[in-house]
């Protein structure tokens, strides 16, 4: 798969799981259950950016931390902020990635 094409899916991968995070976040604001709704799309984003081992775990949690950002979107006024998010996300895992190496 080219780099390019590569990174356009991971950040839209990140967008989703961002999307649908949101979801989850709201529906935990308003007292309701919900065990099973996450879904794993963290762990193919990580996998998928090459990870693994202790990198994997740290690159997930570190996931995880800023993914809890997204309670704070407004996304009435359109998905922008999210895209945003996304692309700031996979950056820093990128060069989460590329420390990691050294």
């Amino acid at each position: 798969m080219k780099a390019k094409i590569k990174q356009e899916l991971i950040i839209s991968l990140i967008q989703d799981d961002l999307i649908h995070a949101k979801l989850v976040y709201g529906m935990i604001d308003l007292g309701l259950r919900t065990d099973g709704y996450f879904m794993d799309l963290s762990n193919t984003i990580i996998t998928l950016m090459g990870f693994t081992g202790i990198q994997n775990e740290e690159a997930f949690m570190h996931y995880l931390d800023r993914q809890k950002q997204v309670k704070y979107i407004d996304i009435s006024t359109g998905s922008r902020a999210i895209q945003t998010l996304a692309y700031d996300i996979y950056c820093e895992l990128q060069k989460h990635d590329t420390y990691e190496e050294q």
